[in-house]
């Protein structure tokens, strides 16, 4: 078993790699948000170092608190958040606007790990209870409207539910009750929501209205080649024809300018962070702090699927930014927070493998 320094470093390690992948290339792309993001990713690494003081047990003695946080966070948003591009996403504490979907997943992680590690899903009504609650704070995202954050608080109970050991024969029903009313979500989305879905499907129908994003994303990757044209010589991102090229499709400019080469570099920090937050499940001292490192280890990777996904037009487009590479304090802070939890468990581990089951 390695030991905690090594444990250390391998989730550091990571980590630093693609803060700097994200310093990099917004430094090249966006020369005058380079230096916010600076700021942002050394508040992050701070309250990752200060998260993890806190014993993560303990706050999962409280899940209704965490519930009751992050579902507030979202009423109060609908009520009195600032509207911008049609959306009420944010609120402005201080003169500085906050997106509440994002620390909203980071609670109802929280809330996830401690109620289910004292209700059992072998009872139906306790998964559909569970199913009700998440429910109410998905509504509140999606009728933002912001359909990608709905989708991986979404992503969040499911993950969750697995990772719980819920039974077979009950994810079998949930998944078919999700698809028959997915029919009826469609119906509720805006006509630009919908026309993002329907271009995915044949982005050529309409090149220079809503298949214009994915196709001129697709085309940045394309670019990129093996080696990508260097830092600083990306046309899609510097001549503006890549659309939220910073924030939605900043892995279309990474590709761009540093090739397959260096999007798979990307894709593998990914995978070896996930790998460490696997290691640090095996290792925690509870089962809750398994469970965190498991929903936390599944959110990170789902959200970079569809992320890089709708980047390279395999995916619909859904305005999931890139955790830890994107542009933008609130998905940067709310990722640091949910990896400061899961490194003071790293930190907390136990030397010696004890009988924990993780489900």
């Amino acid at each position: 078993m390695p030991n905690t320094a090594a444990k250390v470093l391998n989730f550091i390690l990571p980590i630093i790699v693609l803060m700097v992948g994200s310093l990099s290339i917004l430094q090249s792309i966006t020369p005058n948000l380079g230096l916010y993001q600076l700021i942002y990713v050394s508040l992050g690494l701070l309250i990752i170092f200060l998260v993890s003081r806190i014993d993560s047990e303990t706050l999962t003695q409280v899940p209704m608190l965490w519930y009751g946080l992050g579902t507030g966070s979202l009423i109060i948003t609908e009520l009195f958040g600032v509207v911008s591009r049609g959306s009420a996403r944010w609120i402005t504490v201080f003169g500085q606007r906050f997106q509440t979907s994002e620390f909203a997943k980071v609670a109802l992680i929280l809330f996830a790990a401690g109620w289910l590690q004292n209700h059992s899903l072998t009872e139906p009504k306790n998964t559909l209870k569970f199913i009700a609650l998440f429910a109410v704070p998905c509504l509140l995202v999606f009728i933002q409207p912001d359909l990608g954050s709905a989708m991986m608080l979404g992503f969040i109970a499911i993950i969750a539910l697995i990772v719980s050991g819920i039974p077979a024969k009950q994810l079998i029903t949930i998944t078919l009750i999700i698809a028959s009313i997915i029919p009826i979500g469609l119906l509720a989305l805006k006509p630009y929501q919908r026309d993002r879905l329907t271009s995915f499907v044949n982005p050529q129908q309409d090149p220079l209205g809503s298949g214009y994003n994915a196709a001129q994303a697709v085309i940045a990757v394309g670019s990129g080649q093996l080696f990508g044209r260097g830092l600083g010589q990306g046309t899609q991102s510097h001549l503006k024809f890549l659309p939220e090229r910073q924030t939605d499709f900043i892995f279309s400019s990474y590709v761009e300018e540093l090739g397959f080469t260096g999007g798979m570099i990307l894709i593998g920090m990914y995978g070896w962070l996930a790998w460490a937050l696997l290691m640090a499940a095996k290792s925690a001292s509870t089962q809750s702090q398994s469970l965190i490192c498991l929903i936390s280890t599944g959110h990170l990777l789902s959200q970079a699927f569809v992320n890089i996904g709708m980047n390279m037009g395999v995916l619909p487009i859904t305005g999931v930014t890139l955790p830890l590479v994107s542009y933008g304090g609130s998905s940067l802070l709310s990722t640091c927070l949910m990896l400061g939890l899961n490194f003071g468990i790293i930190l907390r581990a136990k030397t010696n493998k004890t009988s924990l089951e993780i489900r």
